[in-house]
């Protein structure tokens, strides 16, 4: 029902609900290079928003179907299975994320995720932070 290949646990919609268990098993914290604690925090109030019947999952075909397509995508764009979790150039993860909370990101905080993704991208791993921080600081 959900195992675990080449850092790729799956299958899991939206990397939190594996579609056979939903909503009785879920899971917090998984994807990476990205915003972390607030992609806990987004993934937590979404788990509890479902789990008090405040948000519907899709059926679990339509999350197995959306898994499958995003697998599909992943190996469209040449990314490999260990790279299923990383969020590094997909802001749109947390605008996602926030419209399913019915939730406004603030466009500091927008900003700074466009521009952290562009960093990113131009940059690359070594080199984002770097980037980043020219204009941010620390």
């Amino acid at each position: 029902m959900v195992n675990v290949q080449d850092k790729r646990i799956g299958p899991l919609y939206q990397h939190v609900f594996p579609p056979r268990l939903a909503p009785r098993l879920s899971f917090v914290g998984i994807p990476e290079k990205g915003f972390t604690f607030l992609t806990m925090e987004l993934q937590s109030r979404w788990i509890a928003h479902v789990l008090s019947g405040k948000i519907l999952l899709p059926s679990e075909d339509e999350m197995s179907s959306d898994v499958k397509h995003y697998y599909q995508e992943m190996k469209e764009n040449g990314l490999l299975e260990y790279q299923t979790h990383s969020l590094a150039k997909k802001p749109q993860y947390l605008d996602w994320m926030y419209a399913q909370l019915g939730m406004v990101i603030e466009k500091q905080i927008k900003d700074i995720i466009e521009y952290f993704t562009h960093c990113y991208i131009m940059a690359g791993f070594d080199g984002y932070m770097d980037a980043f921080l020219q204009k941010y600081g620390i």
